[in-house]
């Protein structure tokens, strides 16, 4: 994709079995599947975790933990949008989000500004709003279950778990298996693949 001239190779020690997905639909029935032997999904966005954790937890229902420090992740963004929205001022973190006056404000900005991230996260939480969903009370589930589900896979199984991570924070990480987001393709430049196969 980058006109990268060296060429990557995996090991060759044992089988690798890539399978691509038709939806994201599909690809969630692969982690109730895979579930028991554990499986890693790695995602390009915050987002879009945000959004596989909603189903994981109240339709899935399967233990799950966030990898590495959760602080990397966008859970207190989502807690100072979540804030802002609900004109609680006093409990946002954040500085830069106190500039704003209201929701609106901090959106357009975002917009102006192609902080694709931040939009991100703004539609999230007012996704979650319309759906009747606090995120407050989301989050510090998320943070509980995760912290709760990280110590029981590192001091008892290692199986029966669905690891979340970005890209970001998985460099230099390995698993057995692996699934890979969605929100990847949507850089991608497919012009250049059918090229090139």
């Amino acid at each position: 994709y980058k006109q990268e001239q060296n060429i990557m190779q995996g090991r060759k020690d044992f089988d690798t079995n890539i399978i691509a997905y038709e939806s994201d639909l599909e690809a969630m029935q692969q982690i109730e599947k895979n579930f028991p032997n554990g499986i890693t999904k790695i995602y390009r966005t915050n987002a879009a975790l945000f959004n596989d954790l909603s189903t994981i937890m109240n339709k899935l229902k399967l233990p799950f933990f966030i990898n590495g420090d959760l602080s990397k992740y966008k859970f207190d963004t989502c807690l100072d949008v979540y804030y802002l929205m609900n004109d609680r001022r006093k409990d946002i973190k954040e500085f830069f989000i106190t500039k704003y006056l209201d929701l609106e404000q901090l959106k357009e900005y975002a917009k102006s500004a192609k902080e694709t991230d931040l939009i991100e996260v703004i539609d999230f939480v007012q996704e979650q709003n319309r759906d009747g969903i606090d995120t407050e009370e989301f989050i510090n589930k998320i943070k509980y279950q995760s912290n709760k589900n990280k110590y029981n896979y590192f001091t008892q199984d290692q199986r029966n778990i669905i690891i979340l991570t970005t890209a970001h924070v998985s460099k230099g990480l390995e698993w057995k298996n692996v699934l890979m987001s969605s929100d990847f393709f949507k850089c991608l430049d497919y012009i250049y693949f059918d090229e090139k196969g």
